[in-house]
């Protein structure tokens, strides 16, 4: 991967310099303000430092030069001049290979050691775009401030997207390339291309057995009644409910109540031995929905005692729910204690609790994690949207005031 740093009197200047010099699948990792290098900063000139990284094959192809030019050199040696021949010659037939290839716009050489298949390579290009973010976001403080003087450069596009709910940091540190865009149907598209990698939708055929983990009230239950629904119902597929919410009044008689409704059986399961023996009962239908029971994002001891639940059950997919009515500051904590489940995903439910969709943005990119759907009502199944990046993209950018975004 290579990593620069530009400079330049304007945002928009240093991101021109970078799609230049790296290309358009370059990744803005970081911008800051760098002040005037001239007498107590009186003189000289306002920079803006932008550091980006790109995907970079230059590696590979360097160590194969090497390793030609050490053989060259006689470095690597041969019990016969046959076989150092023979080696010599696969070196050099495998540098032209790539050089062959690489000008060809190729972006994986078949060579033996030295490359791996296309698909595998876009694979690890997509997690590392992705992981690139969580380590960001690791390394750096979530309380770092972004620059006064940057965020006023742009004001009116750069607070038109705070003000529809992205976070400032968010938005000066991985949306950086956006905030220029004046055109809303512009902004909206480029916004999907950057969501793509955080969108996962829910898709039965991936995991088999998936179980909903979350704060209390968070809206799991019904949620998972929306999911039941739409699986079983719209989508004809063999569908089972098992809840281990037994702690909760009513739990288990709101999800029976939805199970007779769709026709699909509900199991309860009173320990995790009970959990085990009913995804073993249903193991021949498509999909198996587990509800489980809220915990205190505060409570380590509720949540390791959950734990032990889904730690019976082998093959399962964790879906974190979390309400975007919670205060980003909740959320992120929410989000960080979850994690001893190992989510894959995120639900964000309640979007029509709050004016504004930043939450879509904000929680993937500061999480890494992807979103898997998203809820707005109570309305089963009607209020449940499976993640698109097109449609969280057009929704964001909806609510952003008319007077912000031309």
């Amino acid at each position: 991967m290579r990593i620069k740093t530009f400079e330049a009197p304007t945002l928009q200047d240093a991101l021109e310099k970078a799609r230049q010099e790296l290309g358009e699948d370059a990744v803005v990792l970081n911008t800051r303000y760098v002040k005037p290098s001239g007498l107590l900063g009186i003189r000289g000139t306002p920079k803006v430092e932008l550091t980006a990284a790109v995907q970079s094959e230059e590696p590979v192809l360097a160590k194969t030069n090497e390793l030609a030019s050490r053989s060259n050199n006689g470095v690597v040696n041969s019990t016969s001049s046959g076989s150092e021949d023979g080696l010599l010659s696969s070196a050099d037939s495998c540098a032209q290979q790539i050089s062959s290839e690489t000008a060809a716009g190729h972006k994986a050489v078949d060579c033996s050691g030295l490359g791996k298949a296309s698909s595998e390579i876009e694979v690890i290009k997509w997690e590392l775009k992705r992981l690139g973010l969580i380590v960001e976001n690791l390394l750096s403080a979530r309380t770092s401030a972004v620059p006064h003087m940057l965020m006023s450069e742009h004001t009116a596009h750069a607070s038109a997207l705070v003000r529809a709910g992205v976070e400032a940091e968010v938005a000066y540190k991985h949306l950086a390339d956006l905030v220029h865009l004046e055109d809303s149907d512009l902004l909206a598209r480029a916004l999907a291309s950057k969501l793509e990698c955080f969108i996962r939708p829910f898709d039965c055929s991936r995991s088999r057995v998936v179980a909903m983990v979350g704060p209390t009230g968070s809206g799991k239950t019904t949620t998972l009644a929306k999911l039941a629904a739409k699986w079983s119902i719209e989508r004809g597929k063999d569908v089972a409910l098992v809840t281990v919410d037994t702690y909760r009044i009513g739990a288990v008689d709101q999800l029976r109540t939805y199970a007779r409704i769709m026709g699909v059986p509900l199991e309860v399961a009173f320990s995790p031995a009970d959990l085990a023996a009913a995804i073993h009962k249903h193991a021949a239908r498509d999909l198996v929905l587990i509800d489980t029971v809220g915990r205190s994002h505060r409570s380590e001891e509720h949540l390791r005692e959950l734990k032990t639940f889904l730690d019976a059950v082998e093959s399962i997919e964790t879906h974190l729910v979390v309400s975007a009515a919670l205060s980003p500051e909740v959320q992120y904590e929410v989000v960080e204690k979850f994690s001893i489940f190992s989510p894959t995903c995120l639900i964000i439910t309640k979007l029509d609790e709050v004016s504004s969709y930043g939450v879509l943005v904000n929680l993937p990119f500061r999480s890494g994690l992807p979103i898997s759907c998203t809820t707005s009502g109570q309305n089963v199944p009607n209020d449940l949207s499976i993640a698109d990046a097109r449609d969280i993209a057009a929704a964001v950018v909806g609510r952003i005031p008319a007077e912000a975004v031309r």
